[in-house]
């Protein structure tokens, strides 16, 4: 499948907010991805490398809000849907998050200037007692 036709062409920033869980406890969530312009890779398909600053409100009483950092890729799968994958740094741990380090995975569809996304943020259980932060976000794209 060939990229669409709005596939983007030069770098672009996306602004989220959304409601999420982890392990039974909610709160809310905003981040700033900043996306780049898109290379093939694959017929297709194509990669684009994305950076991302946000932050997770506190889910239980005693923890602080998480700020976090991440770079990686997303990429462009087919119609305006997407694929993401991240390493992050947190700057606190809790229930949520047992390390410092973290891995943001994402699935989501964007149009000319919105998209609606699912996102994980989760150290995959490589350290610690780690129950991850699942949210919906939906946001505005300026390009």
């Amino acid at each position: 499948m060939p990229l669409s036709a709005d596939a983007p062409s030069t770098w672009h920033v996306d602004l989220l907010a959304g409601h999420g869980e982890s392990h039974h406890r909610y709160g809310s969530s905003a981040f700033l991805d900043v996306v780049g312009a898109p290379r093939t890779l694959a017929k297709g398909f194509a990669v684009s490398p994305m950076f991302t600053a946000g932050a997770v409100e506190s889910l239980r009483d005693g923890d602080r809000t998480v700020w976090l950092a991440a770079a990686g890729g997303r990429v462009q799968l087919w119609r305006g849907f997407f694929a993401g994958f991240e390493l992050a740094g947190v700057s606190s741990t809790s229930h949520a998050f047992s390390s410092s380090y973290q891995f943001v995975t994402s699935l989501g569809w964007h149009w000319t200037h919105g998209l609606v996304q699912l996102r994980h943020i989760s150290n995959a259980g490589l350290e610690g007692r780690n129950y991850g932060y699942t949210t919906l976000l939906a946001g505005v794209t300026f390009r």
